[in-house]
């Protein structure tokens, strides 16, 4: 074979290759709109429903306070009873429908999306966190996961906004977070901090090498277990120390907050929001024209994603599926806000019902 030969067949190898990958990057950017567009589906008929649902429900349970404060000495008990009822409700129906229906099918389809990229058996784990008002300090909670955690249940579920780096960061900054080597950040002077983490162990952990991160990718399975030490462990009711769950201990992970500081909101808003804000003493307020500000860059929650491999993800499709996914989630996490956390009158039903509870104890 002459070398012109070898030249064209070289050639015409190069440029089937180059289409192939074509063809691939081509249906794979169908694939993505594909999830793309079935997501925005649902969401749009099941955020129609919720927001007409929970109203509903709300508007129960203001028939039922104010039959209650209108009510007869004798009619007390039935009163608070169906108040009770109208409370319980509400709330059922959003565990039932946002926190363990929503928020999965989202999870899902965020799944599928970075399935296409990174292959079926490879995909982040993925959890929402609100964050919660106590004492004029704030919190972060784990409202929904997509794989139950045992750690969940422990005093890690609620835990300040300034013990993880992650959401600290989005909160202060209104911006996503992104570190692919927690380990290495984790050792360094104002690094990567995790309440879950132990700094000491952390500092020991001397890292894996390539085939063992090879292997992590694509089996699917954990061989770091020098890295799974560095996370605390788990304490049984019986006082035993347990590893934490493998995946759980991870080397990358994504955080985008959900905000409404990109759009434009009107004084109007800002101000309705404002005034919902400081009623409940949910922000520390300095200054009304501050105020609106601290409103409208407001951060209602967290979508977080994180694999245990390191350099899992990038800044430009990964970014673009948890944004996409934390701005569908912030709707139903504001609409769920506006009708507990922020309502007057469910805040005063809460507390005739604490002083109830205490009545009868």
């Amino acid at each position: 074979m002459g070398w012109f030969t070898s030249w064209l067949i070289r050639r015409a190898l190069v440029s089937g290759a180059r289409s192939v990958h074509s063809v691939l990057i081509a249906q794979a950017q169908e694939d993505v709109s594909r999830v793309f567009r079935d997501a925005f589906c649902y969401n749009q008929g099941r955020l129609v429903e919720y927001s007409l649902m929970i109203s509903k429900y709300h508007q129960d349970m203001r028939l039922s306070y104010e039959a209650y404060l209108k009510g007869e000495l004798d009619n007390r008990e039935k009163e608070l009873a169906e108040l009770r009822a109208a409370h319980n409700n509400l709330c059922e129906y959003i565990i039932n429908n946002y926190y363990n229906d929503i928020l999965y099918r989202n999870f899902d389809y965020a799944k599928q999306a970075f399935s296409i990229q990174k292959g079926v058996g490879n995909v982040p784990r993925m959890c929402a966190k609100h964050i919660v008002y106590e004492d004029g300090q704030q919190f972060v909670e784990t409202i929904a996961r997509d794989s139950v955690m045992p750690y969940d249940e422990d005093e890690h579920h609620l835990h300040g906004i300034s013990q993880n780096s992650a959401s600290l960061y989005a909160k202060v900054l209104g911006k996503y977070y992104i570190e692919n080597n927690i380990p290495q950040k984790s050792k360094k002077i104002n690094g990567y901090i995790n309440p879950r983490l132990n700094a000491q162990s952390v500092q020991l952990y001397e890292g894996t090498g390539f085939l063992d991160e090879y292997r992590v990718v694509n089996q699917g399975r954990r061989v770091d277990e020098a890295w799974v030490k560095c996370w605390n462990p788990l304490i049984t009711n019986d006082g035993q120390a347990l590893d934490p769950p493998q995946e759980s201990c991870y080397k990358s992970t994504l955080v985008v907050p959900m905000t409404l500081a990109n759009n434009n909101q009107s004084i109007d808003f800002l101000k309705h929001i404002y005034d919902k804000f400081k009623e409940s003493n949910s922000i520390e307020f300095e200054g009304e024209e501050d105020d609106f500000i601290k409103i409208k860059k407001q951060i209602y929650g967290f979508f977080c994603m994180d694999h245990v491999s390191e350099n899992y993800f990038n800044n430009s499709y990964d970014l673009d599926i948890g944004y996409f996914f934390a701005d569908l989630i912030c709707v139903y996490q504001c609409l769920t806000l506006n009708y507990l956390a922020l309502s007057r009158t469910t805040n005063h039903v809460e507390e005739i019902l604490a002083v109830a509870s205490m009545d009868d104890e």
